[in-house]
């Protein structure tokens, strides 16, 4: 025979908790969505994702979920979330004479995720390679590619963060790595986490970026090595305004102008986590877009994912290339 024992203040919490969970007005009103009919592009008031939440009912009631930050649960699980107390308060306050409903929520700052941690890299292999990129570009060998990019020497001796592999085999590469720059991916705090080739003028087909699997990649993308902003913004004043550029040449192109640059190491493509958001708060930016379909969705997306947050947002764009 089985017993489930259950505390007085969960016994009395039953019956309404199990009303409230089938509340969808109650839900709604929690979440900021009052009026509003379930679906699976809400937006949600913890992360600030304006279509990442969905609503849906399943056999224990009402239940949300964003997938940007992974909040989730019924209207217990919200309101602990909105008003930064624990699962077991929101119980008690169903127990007593008053409904979630008729008690609305009070502000609270939005949730931000963990972010997850880096990769593991193997150091030694990693350095010894950026070692010999690095040591091209100091000794003249890259002067030709510097040029075509709009790079000074000077900037990548100051931050050695950026070097120029003429020829390199690479074990478990059926072809070496040629003209290709090698971006050395870090943290803030300098710790190198991966290691991202760019080649110039491929004529193999195959993709000019790369990442060389130096060491455990992130689970969530393991292609992609490590998604973050290179350089970090960190690394420059808060005062001054930030450019945010789709690839690192042209932040380090930028860079070489006398300017503050970071880029995101995934390209046009990057998607704006809340943690990578984060390091941006309160910053002056400037986006600098290509004017094609990358181009504009890399400047959409990084608008939509930055407002809520910057001090000031602007965005510019050197126009198309005209054949000559």
């Amino acid at each position: 025979m089985n017993t489930t024992l259950q505390s007085p203040i969960c016994q009395s919490a039953a019956p309404a908790l199990a009303t409230a969970k089938n509340d969808l007005a109650a839900l709604l009103d929690v979440l900021n969505l009052t009026g509003q009919r379930p679906s699976n592009h809400h937006p949600c008031r913890y992360c600030g994702n304006k279509d990442a939440l969905s609503i849906s009912q399943g056999e224990s009631g009402w239940r949300f979920k964003c997938h940007s930050c992974q909040a989730s649960g019924s209207i217990v699980d919200a309101l602990a979330l909105a008003e930064g107390l624990p699962a077991s308060e929101i119980c008690k306050r169903l127990a007593g004479p008053e409904s979630p409903r008729r008690s609305p929520p009070k502000p609270a700052a939005p949730v931000t995720p963990k972010e997850p941690a880096p990769p593991v890299p193997d150091l030694a292999r990693l350095n010894r390679l950026f070692e010999v990129a690095f040591l091209n570009v100091i000794e003249g060998r890259a002067d030709k590619w510097l040029a075509k990019r709009g790079i000074t020497r000077n900037v990548i001796e100051a931050a050695p963060n950026l070097g120029f592999i003429e020829s390199a085999k690479i074990q478990g590469w059926t072809r070496p790595l040629e003209n290709a720059w090698l971006i050395r991916v870090c943290l803030p705090d300098g710790q190198a986490v991966a290691l991202k080739a760019h080649r110039e003028n491929p004529q193999d087909g195959t993709p000019k970026s790369l990442w060389l699997p130096f060491g455990t990649q992130p689970a969530e993308k393991p292609r992609h090595g490590f998604a973050t902003l290179w350089p970090p913004p960190e690394w420059f004043s808060p005062a001054e305004r930030l450019f945010i550029t789709e690839g690192e040449l042209k932040a380090a192109a930028l860079i070489s102008c006398g300017k503050y640059a970071t880029a995101p190491t995934t390209g046009a493509d990057f998607r704006w986590h809340p943690w990578h958001v984060a390091r941006l708060a309160g910053r002056r930016v400037c986006i600098v877009w290509d004017d094609d379909d990358a181009g504009r969705k890399f400047r959409d997306n990084t608008t939509a994912a930055l407002r809520p947050v910057v001090s000031e947002l602007r965005a510019l764009t050197f126009g198309r290339k005209v054949a000559p």
